[in-house]
């Protein structure tokens, strides 16, 4: 018993004398000058790199329900509401309308394929003319 009384005072006296270094940083941190981001040459913020979006809004900014290669998710939009113009709501709705509309099938049917990425079995083809959507297709 008297071992174990020891042992919990030594870990306590371990976990004080810890806390007096992480309090003496995190002093330092409060009194550290505010992040300065790299600025370009022109003096605006150099944001350059790889910029990745790692979750459901690849798809849909908003939030959305699954739909054919789609999976659900919640959005990124506070409050969730996009102020359009009418005429934009309408052109927006006009772009998904004929995103739907886009198949492997009429694809090949169309005269408007400069190249597009086909995965078919696992397998992904960069694919340059109809002949050979048609073939992969079949």
């Amino acid at each position: 018993m008297q071992r174990l009384v020891r042992i919990v005072e030594a870990a306590l006296l371990a976990a004080l004398m810890a806390g007096v270094p992480a309090s003496a940083a995190l002093h330092a941190q409060a009194t550290r000058a505010p992040y300065a981001p790299p600025k370009t040459r022109d003096g605006q913020p150099d944001i350059s790199g790889f910029w990745q979006v790692v979750n459901t809004a690849a798809w849909d900014i908003q939030d959305h329900g699954a739909s054919l290669g789609v999976p659900a998710g919640k959005g990124v939009v506070e409050g969730d509401e996009i102020p359009y113009k009418p005429e934009m709501l309408a052109k927006r709705k006009q772009n998904f309308d004929a995103l739907q509309s886009v198949t492997p099938e009429n694809l090949a049917a169309s005269d408007k394929l400069e190249w597009l990425y086909f995965i078919k079995n696992g397998l992904v083809y960069k694919v340059t003319s109809y002949a050979d959507v048609r073939k992969l297709i079949e």
